[in-house]
C-alpha cells in the first residue's frame, strides 16, 4: 500500500470510503470540515493508523503539515475549527523542533493536527505510515497490531513487539524506514 506523494490524501480518502465505520465516519468529517481544503497552504498529509487498517475504534485522524509561521498557522486553526468539539491548541517540541497541535473532535470522529518546520513527507508520521503500511502488505499483519494495541500499546510500539525490532521504537521503525529506502 504505497501512495504517490502527490496523489497521496486523494487515495487515502478514497480508501477511508471504503472501509470501516470508523473509516467511513472519518472520510464524511474530512469532507464536512474541509480541513483539508482550509490547511492547504501547509502541505497536509493524512498519516496515523487510519490508512492502514490497524485502528481502534476510538483512534483519531492524523493530519501533519509543514508550518513556517506558527502564529499565522495557530491563527487559522482558532478561526476555523475552535468552534468545535474539544478543541484544544498548544505548542510543544517534538523530535527536537517546535511543534503546534491542535485537536478537537466533529462528531465521532476526532481530529489531530501537527505542524512543524519541517517538510511533511519527510516528517516521522509520515515515514513511519509508510513503513509500516509496507510492512503490513508484505505480511498481513493488521489484525496481530490491532490486537496489541488493543492491550493498550501505541503503533510503533506494537509494530516493534510484533517485528521484533530492537530500540526504542519510534527511531526502529524510521531505522527500517531508511533501510527499505535504501534497499527497495
Amino acid at each position: 500500500m504505497r501512495w504517490p506523494l502527490a496523489d497521496h490524501n486523494r487515495l487515502i480518502l478514497k480508501h477511508l470510503r471504503l472501509g470501516d465505520g470508523v473509516q467511513r465516519a472519518a472520510a464524511t468529517s474530512i469532507a464536512r470540515t474541509g480541513i483539508l481544503r482550509v490547511l492547504n497552504p501547509y502541505a497536509p498529509l493524512i498519516v496515523g493508523t487510519l490508512p492502514i487498517d490497524v485502528h481502534l475504534p476510538d483512534s483519531d485522524v492524523d493530519v501533519i503539515c509543514h508550518v513556517k509561521a506558527p502564529k499565522a498557522f495557530m491563527a487559522l486553526l482558532v478561526q476555523r475549527f475552535g468552534d468545535q468539539q474539544s478543541f484544544t491548541l498548544g505548542r510543544t517540541t517534538l523530535q527536537r523542533k517546535p511543534a503546534v497541535v491542535c485537536s478537537f473532535r466533529h462528531r465521532r470522529t476526532l481530529f489531530e493536527i501537527v505542524g512543524m518546520p519541517v517538510a511533511t513527507h519527510t516528517q516521522r508520521a509520515y515515514v513511519h505510515l509508510m513503513v509500516e503500511a509496507a510492512l503490513l502488505q508484505e505480511t498481513g499483519a493488521h489484525a496481530a497490531i490491532r490486537r496489541l494495541k488493543r492491550q493498550g500499546l501505541k503503533t510503533e510500539p506494537a509494530f516493534t513487539r510484533h517485528f521484533k525490532l530492537a530500540g526504542d521504537p519510534y527511531q526502529a521503525v524510521a531505522r527500517l524506514g531508511r533501510r527499505k529506502s535504501v534497499s527497495g
